[in-house]
């Protein structure tokens, strides 16, 4: 009897020490990772980083998105990023819209003598890489310059684009929101995401956004949902999770992988099941719907300018497969530079992706632009910017990866549209 008892104690004595050893090892885990987040941003909203937890589920966040009507996204209001310096802070106001200058208290978000009022589309590449709305660059561009058409009256820019938008997010966000606010110009600069989603789904005939998975989360009426597809957090355990960093870091094998590389590993497996499928149906895979649609939503926009009386800016945005076509530069960057922020691909997965994405860009780009630059009217002014970086010589100067722009190619965008922008200035 005393033996068992003994036996038992011990057995008891080892279990509490484990548990002690693996709740220090969490807890110090958690202190290292709550330090790393607050370096990389204070304003970081992580629920289970910002207080400690033991059992829970880590990669989870409150929303920094909301639906609109006809199923869109946008941001929520007060969602923030920093500027040019930290004290530099860029918020969102109504209807998740960011405004430059912010509307003050009390001050109407709708047009008024007061002001000139641009609107600022584009999916994530009318942001740069830390999450900046162009419309802030364009805005320090403008304020200063002396434009007939906004000498009376206030320069206002407000971005109205969102990581993910495609045209068809343009039409519905621009009847839904914007047009209400009377704006005076409208800028949708656009392409490379009705690409992406046209040959993304094994259903050429399916109109698909690429954060549509996303908006099926946002249907689920609880404040934090689980945003697998970007969020990089530990999914339960914050030691393994640095333990899977470290051997990626050192061994180059993830062992660990996060909820977000294990989504975005999935998405992955599925365009190459998608690029297969659409081989089969022709020699390149092209689906020549993506620039019908592409052209079709446009014009659709400029029927809307027409109807409510504004200006519109259309601009087909630069691309990295046309800038190495052009240039007839070295095809590797379309691999090295292929989007995967999580490292879960293999180096011939990114090539058989990238190679695929190269040769139907192209003919996207060139179907495009044999009737976009033809189609201006009174009110809808169409601009090709394929060709901007023609004068670079160097692209990884340009693209920090194969869709995004490194804050040098901004700086190259903007000063186009500033340009571009004194035409309106003689109206």
């Amino acid at each position: 009897m005393k033996k068992v008892k003994k036996n038992l104690y011990f057995t008891f004595l080892l279990i509490f020490l484990i548990f002690l050893i693996f709740y220090l090892v969490e807890y110090f885990s958690y202190l290292f990772l709550k330090n790393h987040y607050q370096k990389i941003s204070k304003d970081l909203n992580l629920i289970n980083i910002k207080n400690f937890s033991l059992l829970s589920r880590k990669d989870i966040y409150e929303e920094d998105m909301e639906l609109s009507a006809f199923y869109n996204f946008r941001y929520n209001k007060n969602y923030f990023v920093r500027g040019r310096n930290k004290e530099d802070l860029i918020k969102s106001q109504y209807k998740g819209l960011f405004f430059f200058p912010p509307i003050k208290d009390g001050q109407s978000p709708y047009n008024s003598k007061e002001f000139y009022d641009i609107y600022f589309f584009g999916g994530s590449t009318s942001f740069n890489e830390k999450g900046v709305p162009l419309s802030y660059y364009l805005f320090n561009e403008l304020k200063n310059s002396k434009c007939n058409v906004h000498q009376k009256k206030n320069l206002r820019i407000i971005h109205a684009g969102q990581s993910g938008y495609a045209t068809i997010n343009q039409v519905n966000r621009l009847v839904t929101d914007i047009i209400i606010l009377k704006p005076d110009l409208v800028i949708f600069f656009d392409g490379v995401n009705d690409f992406i989603t046209s040959h993304g789904v094994l259903n050429w005939d399916f109109n698909d956004t690429i954060h549509q998975e996303s908006l099926k989360l946002l249907l689920k009426k609880n404040n934090f949902i689980n945003f697998e597809e970007f969020a990089n957090l530990p999914n339960r355990f914050y030691s393994l999770y640095l333990l899977g960093r470290a051997s990626k870091k050192i061994f180059k094998k993830n062992i660990f992988p996060t909820a977000g590389e294990q989504e975005a590993y999935k998405v992955a497996k599925y365009r190459q099941e998608v690029i297969k499928n659409n081989l089969e149906k022709s020699i390149n895979g092209y689906n020549s719907l993506s620039s019908v649609n592409y052209i079709n939503n446009h014009k659709i926009l400029a029927a809307l300018a027409n109807s409510f009386n504004f200006k519109s800016m259309h601009i087909l945005q630069p691309t990295l497969a046309i800038d190495v076509k052009n240039k007839n530069y070295n095809k590797e960057i379309l691999t090295s530079l292929f989007p995967d922020p999580e490292g879960i691909l293999a180096k011939n997965e990114k090539k058989f992706i990238s190679d695929y994405w190269f040769r139907n860009k192209i003919l996207y780009y060139k179907d495009i632009q044999k009737v976009f630059t033809l189609s201006n009217d009174k009110n809808n002014y169409y601009y090709d910017y394929s060709n901007i970086f023609l004068n670079e010589k160097n692209l990884h100067n340009i693209y920090y990866d194969s869709v995004h722009y490194t804050d040098y190619g901004v700086g190259i965008i903007i000063k186009k549209i500033s340009d571009d922008f004194k035409y309106f200035c003689k109206k």
